[in-house]
């Protein structure tokens, strides 16, 4: 894709808004579910209920953390899924989003 379409599609496609937090409590405490940083943050995105500090969702099981598979190593269908879920969150906006706060860390990082 050109980047000018981009730029279009960017312009229609409003990405979410991120809210200031304070620094001690990002991560940690939000109303979007792209800016948890811990499991306990991510409870109530996944409709889960808190149970000595564990995530325990409707199902009965505990919220993990995913584990990330090497690309060389997916198979064809796992390549298409991969494929498909970046294309969507590339055409809703939030892949630009996230790609923006990176950015904006990455500058902070620099002063």
């Amino acid at each position: 894709m050109d980047r000018m379409t981009r730029r279009r599609l960017t312009r229609q496609i409003p990405g979410p808004v991120p809210q200031q937090t304070a620094i001690r409590f990002r991560g940690l405490f939000s109303n979007d579910p792209y800016e948890c940083m811990t499991l306990i943050c991510l409870c109530p995105f996944f409709q889960g209920t808190i149970q000595e500090h564990e995530c325990i969702l409707s199902n009965g099981y505990p919220l993990g953390m995913a584990w990330r598979k090497e690309y060389r190593l997916m198979t064809e269908d796992e390549r298409s899924r991969y494929h498909n879920a970046l294309n969507a969150l590339k055409r809703n906006g939030v892949y630009d989003w996230l790609s923006r706060i990176h950015l904006e860390v990455d500058k902070i990082n620099q002063l």
